[in-house]
């Protein structure tokens, strides 16, 4: 048995870095694929391989956000700052900062585990009804906070409004195309018109510090409670704890940021039964009841593929940062746009095209007016809020 867990951890691991590097496929795509299956297989063996596939994945989804400017709506605010350390030469260092942050965030989860597993359930009895509540509190302090307070709630509330129509319609894999609107094409469209030359990317590595990583995971944990409450608006709460906070700093704590949110999906789906994103909801359809076992199998599965990713990517980061340099940035972008539109057009057919249009549209809109992108999380969170209530 254990060595059918190692290759169902290993095939994660592959299956995730194709995810995590290719633009526009998300890891909730192979899992739904793995459920329509139906295989014959352990439940252990899914499960496993659906948790190091998004483990794998939240390593290494700073590589295309930071290198190829294709981030999803967990990178967004990765490859803004990471970008900008591209074009200074210091590309390699920005996604190597990432995947320290996944790392040490990984471990702090799980050395955190015995005190979150309490602490949740102690929570959830006392937020039960008021979880709502407080999402709009901290969404409403995130928007007025903004210098551009009417247009930044303008974003959020038209990127709401879409997403309430966009999740209404009866087709699977609706965010793929509104995502990849938002956050993705639109600023790859804006991208082409600058003249951009990406310069030999220096070598120094990036430096080890913990304390962003351990923010990061204590961020998430508190995120948990909160749907609709995702990883960039964790990392905007999160540098509020940081002092003296810098761009490196936060590239360390966005990359925790994502990793902490998938191993503390797992102790949440265990102490109070709810699944925090797409790849533990897949794992309750092959685990309905999370027992010891299963938990600690789990832990397990995270801790070796997450030892594993940081090799994996700090080796693709190098060949990255060596190949970015000889090609064509232009022509990169218009591959990268014609990729995500052929892959929504087969997953979604000619309505997702539409509503691809439609959320990029609003994304060039948002970016050409200045205003921060995060506000159109708000197609998320809305719906979010609309269901609760």
């Amino acid at each position: 048995m254990f060595a059918q867990i190692i290759l169902a951890i290993l095939a994660g691991v592959i299956s995730g870095t194709f995810t995590g590097l290719t633009p526009g496929i998300h890891v909730n795509l192979i899992a739904t694929i793995l459920i329509s299956l139906n295989l014959n297989i352990d439940s252990n063996l899914k499960s496993a391989f659906i948790l190091s596939l998004a483990i794998t994945h939240t390593f290494l989804d700073s590589i295309p956000s930071i290198f190829l400017g294709a981030p999803d709506d967990s990178t967004f605010l990765t490859a803004l700052p990471g970008h900008k350390m591209l074009l200074e030469g210091n590309g390699k260092k920005a996604v190597e900062l990432t995947i320290i942050g996944s790392f040490f965030s990984l471990i702090t989860a799980i050395i955190l585990a015995p005190i979150l597993i309490p602490s949740f359930k102690f929570l959830n009895e006392i937020l039960k009804g008021k979880i709502v509540y407080i999402l709009i509190i901290l969404i409403g302090f995130i928007i007025f906070k903004d210098s551009n307070r009417f247009k930044s709630l303008t974003i959020f509330i038209a990127s709401g409004i879409l997403g309430l129509i966009v999740l209404k319609i009866p087709i699977q894999n609706t965010l793929l195309p509104l995502l990849s609107g938002f956050f993705g094409i639109s600023g790859l469209i804006l991208s082409l018109n600058d003249k951009t030359n990406i310069p030999k990317q220096n070598e120094i590595d990036a430096k080890i510090e913990l304390k962003p990583s351990i923010i990061a995971t204590i961020v998430a944990a508190v995120a948990a409670f909160l749907p609709g409450f995702g990883s960039s608006h964790s990392a905007i709460f999160g540098q509020y704890f940081i002092k003296e906070s810098n761009n490196e700093k936060f590239l360390i704590l966005t990359g925790g940021i994502n990793t902490a949110n998938m191993a503390i999906s797992i102790i949440t789906l265990y102490t109070i039964n709810k699944a925090r994103n797409g790849a533990v909801l897949a794992i309750t359809k092959f685990i309905p009841n999370l027992e010891m076992t299963n938990f600690l199998l789990l832990l397990i599965a995270a801790l070796i593929t997450g030892s594993i990713a940081v090799f994996l990517g700090f080796l693709l980061t190098n060949i990255f940062a060596k190949i970015i340099v000889k090609v064509n940035y232009k022509k990169l972008v218009i591959s990268i746009i014609a990729l995500i539109t052929i892959l929504v057009l087969i997953f979604t057919g000619f309505v997702g095209i539409i509503i691809l249009i439609s959320s990029t549209t609003l994304g060039l809109t948002t970016i050409t007016k200045n205003i921060s992108r995060n506000n159109m999380l708000g197609c998320l969170i809305i719906p979010t809020i609309s269901y609760l209530l």
